[in-house]
């Protein structure tokens, strides 16, 4: 069996295990203030900050709804977010690098064809 394989076994175990829990916080390793690039954390606007059950950035922002942990490195959650106005349900998902020092974060929208994923780089 692959290393993806197993990683896949792995993660499907996971997700059965932890099931999605409500009002549960995002794990440490991905809490603190992310940006696009290392300059990026010098502006505001482009600063997102995951803290505990909330996503804030720029002139929005978002609450975690169910929470699913698929690995160390690696988690779901469906947010209640909101910003320009209006207010919708979103599912994300992290996942983190190995050093921690950078995330990869994936919108799921109406359809797997409009989901949209940011590499995000954590400001010091």
């Amino acid at each position: 069996m692959k290393w993806w394989q197993r990683m896949g076994v792995l993660s499907a175990l996971l997700v059965v295990a932890h099931g999605a829990q409500a009002g549960v916080s995002l794990p440490k390793a991905f809490q603190g203030k992310w940006a696009p690039t290392a300059a990026g954390c010098k502006v505001p606007m482009q600063v997102i900050a995951l803290q505990g059950s909330s996503l804030q950035g720029g002139d929005g922002g978002g609450e975690v709804m169910s929470l699913t942990i698929i690995s160390p490195r690696q988690v779901q959650v469906q947010m209640k977010m909101s910003g320009g106005g209006s207010e919708w349900e979103e599912k994300q998902s992290f996942f983190l690098s190995h050093d921690g020092k950078s995330l990869l974060w994936l919108s799921v929208l109406d359809k797997p064809m409009d989901s949209e994923w940011s590499t995000l780089v954590r400001c010091k």
